[in-house]
């Protein structure tokens, strides 16, 4: 077996440190990817791997975060980091093409618009008899 990645070393020892992670796994409620999937996204810190700890280290953490209310706090300092990560060019590259495409649709219903409305207009210029739309001359 050749060399892991150095991430899924990472996540292995992740996967130490939660037990309850192997116990989903071999119940079959989630896939190994899907944990990964999750832990490569959220990180470790994240508070959906609190149910995965040992209970040892659960009791000890709620008890100290019953005595430390930060988690307001740590949800601003994710939103932050998730914030300094965004690559803002790229961003505003999003916006105008978004922007252009709204832009190029209020053309067309622009354009759908005055088309019905010179339609409609010689309509109500010419006296048309609704019953005999189309005139015939009899031979």
């Amino acid at each position: 077996m050749g060399k892991l990645h150095p991430k899924v070393a990472e996540f292995k020892k992740f996967v130490v440190r939660h037990p309850g992670i192997v116990k989903e796994v071999r119940s079959k409620e989630k896939s190994w990817q899907e944990f990964f999937e999750d832990w490569y996204m959220f990180g470790e810190e994240d508070t959906m791997w609190e149910k995965y700890r040992s209970g040892v280290e659960q009791v000890g953490e709620i008890t100290t975060k019953k005595d430390n209310p930060k988690k307001d706090s740590d949800f601003m300092a994710q939103i932050l980091s998730i914030v300094k990560n965004i690559d803002m060019n790229e961003m505003q590259k999003h916006i105008s093409n978004v922007s252009g495409a709204i832009a190029n649709v209020q053309q067309i219903i622009e354009q759908f618009q005055g088309f019905k409305q010179n339609n409609n207009s010689p309509r109500m210029n010419g006296p048309r008899n609704p019953r005999q739309p189309f005139h015939y001359n009899k031979d």
